[in-house]
């Protein structure tokens, strides 16, 4: 008898090739098992128009997902991490992450522009993201900074257009659009991971969710979890906990398992005055460092 499993995942191009990709690692181990793609519209493909702070922050692309897991309409679901609360529902289990991606951000202008720097004074850049905010802030304090929502390509095109002189993305989408920036005039400008370019908590890594009492399907995703990528993303995971279901504080962490050790990289913006604490450290991969950086930054942030 064929197993069928029901994948909840968005409807965005970005979000089904996610999706996608999980199912052909499935099918890589379990060639019998049968996925059902089920499309979920969410509070954040809904509302195109205000911001994610203003339509609910954390959770506004997981919450009607989850719902569904929750009355098992579905029987597991895939999120870009960086879009998952703080908070994991007692009744679920992130069984599977994925490999992680590229996590750097990336700058995309016109063609024309050959480095960040040939922007004009008061460039209109687009982000929806208050940790892009501070972090580009902090270093371009030249430019004018708008909030910019739709999907990759929206973004793109209002850029095409020229609506905006450029917008700040995650490398790991426009890889996994296989986007060709030049065919567009578009032109991407990377910027390497460290300060104060620290990624979002989970960034690049697709996160698998399903019901912590369905072991067989919490087996059969086993086998396409990735354990250096869980390490990480597990201490990223507990930075962002210790800050709390509501933050909303600009705050970004990477964490990377080198030769048995973990290296951890995070900031936070202080909005009142400006200032920014960043850490860089490297630790014993089996240490709970996610919390105790957090702590040590929570007590900057509240000086």
């Amino acid at each position: 008898m064929t197993t069928v499993y029901r994948m909840g995942t968005r409807k965005s191009k970005l979000a089904q090739i996610q999706a996608d990709q999980v199912a052909e690692y499935i099918h890589a181990h379990f060639p019998d098992i049968k996925i059902e793609k089920v499309l979920i519209t969410t509070e954040g493909d809904r509302n195109q128009k205000d911001s994610l702070l203003k339509i609910g922050g954390q959770g506004v692309f997981v919450n009607e997902i989850r719902h569904r897991l929750l009355d098992e309409s579905i029987d597991f679901c895939v999120h870009s991490a960086k879009d998952l609360p703080s908070v994991l529902p007692s009744q679920l289990t992130h069984a599977a992450y994925l490999p992680r991606e590229d996590v750097r951000d990336v700058l995309v202008t016109a063609d024309t522009i050959e480095t960040i720097d040939q922007l004009p004074d008061q460039a209109k850049i687009g982000t929806s993201s208050k940790r892009r905010l501070f972090e580009w802030q902090s270093i371009y304090p030249q430019f004018c900074y708008e909030s910019i929502r739709g999907n990759v390509d929206t973004r793109l095109n209002k850029v095409v257009t020229k609506e905006y002189d450029a917008t700040i993305l995650a490398m790991a989408g426009l890889n996994r659009l296989k986007v060709s920036l030049s065919d567009l005039g578009l032109k991407a400008h990377v910027v390497e991971v460290q300060e104060p370019f620290i990624p979002a908590v989970g960034q690049g890594v697709i996160a698998v969710e399903c019901l912590r009492t369905n072991q067989p399907l919490i087996e059969c995703l086993s086998k396409i979890d990735d354990p250096l990528t869980r390490m990480a993303i597990t201490q990223e995971r507990d930075y962002l906990a210790e800050f709390g279901a509501g933050c909303n504080v600009p705050i970004g962490a990477y964490a990377k398992v080198v030769d048995q050790r973990l290296k951890f990289q995070s900031i936070v913006f202080n909005e009142e005055s400006g200032h920014v604490n960043y850490h860089n450290e490297w630790f014993d991969i089996s240490s709970s460092i996610g919390k105790e950086v957090a702590r040590k930054q929570k007590e900057w942030l509240e000086k």
